[in-house]
């Protein structure tokens, strides 16, 4: 029980590689996408629950997460083709603006982290509504309000980097302080 939340994150990871290879038949693809987005909300649940979370399992679930947008985003191209071109400044603004943080965390901690704020969570669930809500009905109207959120989350994201002087990856917003202030503070 012990790595059980690190294997639904892995097998997230197994899932999103998979996924290229059903681009051509929209039912299987959303069903493994569907699964994918599945283990993305029970890794955290079973790792707070078994008291297992970790660090590391921060990190893969990153990395896992990264991956799956990725892949999805690549397959959003494949199937709008040009009429999505409208939407790829909005799309690669916010993906700037997260590989920037990536570098302010790099330089600023000697980690590459994506800190988990409500923000971020939202973002990641309206990617999924979205992304499913698109590849059921070809609809480009369902993207705009994803990337609208995901846009404000990366900012709201960057300014936590700048500003805070210790990573906290489960930070909850650029609001809420970082994990532990009110502590300090009552001492």
């Amino acid at each position: 029980m012990k790595h059980a939340a690190n294997m639904l994150t892995g097998l997230r990871i197994v899932m999103a590689l998979c996924l290229p290879a059903f681009i051509d038949d929209r039912t299987v693809f959303f069903i493994i996408f569907a699964a994918a987005g599945l283990t993305d909300l029970l890794d955290g649940i079973v790792a707070r629950r078994t008291g297992t979370a970790s660090r590391l399992g921060a990190k893969l679930d990153s990395l896992a997460d990264l991956l799956l947008f990725g892949i999805m985003m690549a397959c959003v191209f494949v199937w709008g083709g040009s009429a999505l071109w409208a939407l790829a400044p909005y799309v690669l603004a916010v993906a700037a603006v997260r590989i920037v943080n990536l570098g302010i965390a790099a330089r600023r901690f000697r980690a590459f982290a994506v800190i988990h704020t409500w923000g971020n969570k939202l973002a990641g669930v309206m990617i999924f509504v979205s992304f499913g809500a698109y590849t059921l009905t070809d609809s480009l109207a369902a993207l705009i309000p994803v990337i609208a959120v995901a846009g404000l989350a990366a900012l709201e994201e960057m300014l936590i980097l700048l500003t805070c002087s210790k990573l906290d990856l489960n930070r909850k917003s650029l609001f809420a302080g970082p994990k532990g202030a009110k502590e300090k503070d009552r001492a």
